[in-house]
């Protein structure tokens, strides 16, 4: 065989390559996916994941030692602010009650005896006394005169003085009773300040008595009952859990780097794991002034400003919190972009084949880029995977 014989069949192969892939580039009309270029709203944000706390979780311990008598509430129960959650037995508090109240009456009834009738019923003693030893004294005066005048007799004479003395003796007694109870006072004050005494310890079994009902400090969801019924409890063991349901929040660990693009304030799109299509607006309620040096990463607390009943404390969410927002942009998703050598390019379509485009980028989100300058609104851009310039193909744009 001659050498032009072999070169012409070594050139075949290649001519045939060459021919194909000349078609293949030329003519194909392979269906790619499309993205038509649009002008759009867009936001930039940060996506960080996180657990559902409540505002406020309150495990409630007991103000006194006692007996369980009855629990009103089950776990999941709603209450509201003041309902009755737990009761204790109350007979014993009941009895040191009733018998406060009697002591206090029996001393309250003495010193009525001591302060009220008594010291009237003296003085009028001392009145009539007195009334009595003037009327003696006026007989013993005219005794004695007519004594002295011989009127009378000496015994009618002593019987007059005898009169007098006796009068007069009454009238001292009087007086040293109705002496006896003004200096009582003393007495009395020590009669009122048992009495005292004895409202302080009302007053006081009182509250201890009020104890013995445990109410709703708030309105919430009881989430753990610790006790039963029946149950002998000491002061300060816990009784149960309360959680404030009407604000919840989403604890979330932000990357120190990013702490440069947040603030309290502002708004977050949260979507629990659960319910991956559900979209809750938030806010950034709080941002913990100190930095986690051991994970590189800083606390917040997301607010949720439209929490549902599907929203239960301890789901599993994303937050994406919106660090910037974009007004009639064109944004181009990701995965149509590629990067050269830190430039951007797309493929577009120019006379039926494909045409590899600079892009001038304005701005990244986490799933687009925006783009300032290299398409307008309308253009259609190819996924590039795969394409070459000058290929013709048949973009297939989606939904």
């Amino acid at each position: 065989m001659t050498i032009k014989k072999k070169l012409i069949l070594l050139l075949i192969p290649f001519i045939i390559v060459s021919g194909f892939m000349f078609y293949y580039f030329t003519y194909s009309n392979e269906a790619i996916e499309a993205y038509e270029v649009k002008e759009l709203d867009a936001i930039n944000t940060i996506v960080v994941n996180g657990k559902i706390v409540p505002a406020k979780s309150l495990q409630i311990r007991s103000p006194i030692t006692g007996v369980v008598k009855e629990i009103k509430v089950k776990e999941g129960s709603p209450v509201e602010a003041e309902n009755i959650m737990i009761v204790f037995e109350t007979e014993d508090i009941e009895n040191q009650l009733r018998e406060i109240e009697a002591n206090k009456r029996v001393i309250e009834f003495s010193l009525q005896e001591l302060s009220g009738n008594g010291y009237k019923l003296r003085e009028e003693e001392v009145n009539i006394a007195n009334i009595q030893l003037e009327e003696a004294k006026k007989a013993l005066d005219r005794s004695k005169e007519l004594y002295n005048n011989k009127a009378i007799s000496q015994r009618e004479y002593e019987s007059a003085l005898t009169n007098y003395d006796l009068a007069l003796a009454k009238y001292n007694l009087a007086l040293i009773n109705q002496q006896n109870l003004s200096h009582s006072g003393s007495k009395t004050k020590q009669i009122e300040a048992q009495i005292d005494q004895f409202n302080i310890r009302l007053q006081g079994t009182n509250l201890l008595l009020e104890k013995h009902s445990i109410v709703a400090p708030f309105k919430g969801k009881i989430t753990e009952l610790l006790i039963k019924e029946g149950e002998f409890i000491q002061v300060g063991a816990p009784l149960l859990v309360l959680e404030d349901q009407r604000e919840f929040f989403l604890e979330v660990n932000l990357d120190e780097k990013e702490l440069q693009y947040i603030s309290v304030g502002q708004e977050a799109i949260i979507s629990p794991q659960s319910y991956p299509n559900m979209r809750i607006n938030g806010t950034i309620g709080s941002i913990k002034p100190f930095v986690d040096t051991e994970r590189g990463t800083i606390s917040i607390s997301i607010k949720l400003e439209e929490a549902n009943e599907a929203v239960i404390t301890g789901l599993t969410a994303s937050a994406e919190i919106i660090t910037n927002e974009y007004k009639a942009v064109k944004p181009i998703p990701k995965r149509f972009i590629i990067n050269d050598e830190n430039d951007n390019y797309v493929f577009t379509m120019v006379d039926n084949k494909t045409e590899k485009i600079k892009l001038s980028i304005e701005a990244e989100t986490s799933d687009s880029f925006i783009v300032k300058d290299g398409v307008t609104k309308g253009d259609v851009i190819l996924l590039p995977d795969g394409i070459e310039e000058g290929q013709r193909v048949k973009p297939m744009l989606g939904e």
